[in-house]
């Protein structure tokens, strides 16, 4: 959870357009959307919350209602949020999010130039990174979590060779165990039959053979 937790840093800009773009009672509202978008951020993370599939789209699906609920209060910036989801979706579908990525860039560039109220340009939309932002953070993040799961894997086959090894260890153990009870066993019911077979003509050798069994 760290290491993509350190890009809430960057809702820093979405936080000062807010101040920014409205006014003092909506920059409030504007706030805590923005708290609670980072709170369902990190528990969407891959992690004990978000393992069921209920809970990864209930916190998705807020978090995509924050982002459209916060656009109208921090214009154009509000778009730094569209990276949250992508890494949201990278974690849990893979490869299989990039069409979410190229929608949320292409957003990024064309919505903020439709809207004549907010001044934005195309040329301004794209220099104000998130075209850039979205889908390299994807990459990033989608190179990222491959990894996390390769090192879980590993640590599961690791896990299950240390089980097959110590099963094998106790089959062996049994084994032995069988083999050496089984020519005990043999063993005393040979010198127990050769001692009462002596008995009749040696009794000392009979007792011989029964102090040895």
């Amino acid at each position: 959870m760290v290491f993509p937790g350190v890009f809430l840093i960057y809702l820093v800009q979405t936080g000062t357009a807010i101040a920014k773009d409205s006014s003092r009672p909506l920059a409030v509202v504007g706030y805590v959307l923005l708290v609670a978008f980072s709170v369902c951020y990190l528990l969407a993370l891959p992690g004990p919350v978000a393992d069921e599939t209920r809970h990864r789209w209930a916190l998705l699906g807020t978090m995509v209602a924050l982002f459209a609920a916060e656009v109208p209060l921090a214009h154009a910036d509000a778009f730094v949020m569209c990276v949250f989801i992508v890494v949201i979706t990278v974690a849990w579908f893979g490869a299989k999010a990039a069409p979410l990525a190229l929608v949320f860039t292409a957003l990024s560039v064309l919505l903020p130039a439709a809207v004549t109220s907010w001044h934005q340009s195309y040329s301004t939309s794209l220099d104000n990174g998130n075209a850039i932002a979205i889908p390299m953070v994807a990459l990033a993040m989608f190179g990222f979590f491959n990894v996390l799961r390769g090192n879980r894997a590993l640590a599961e086959a690791r896990s299950e060779i240390a089980r097959l090894a110590a099963e094998n260890e106790r089959i062996r153990i049994a084994r032995d165990l069988h083999d050496l009870l089984g020519h005990s066993l043999t063993t005393i019911t040979v010198k127990a039959e050769l001692s009462r077979r002596l008995g009749q003509t040696d009794v000392a050798a009979a007792l011989r053979e029964i102090r040895e069994v």
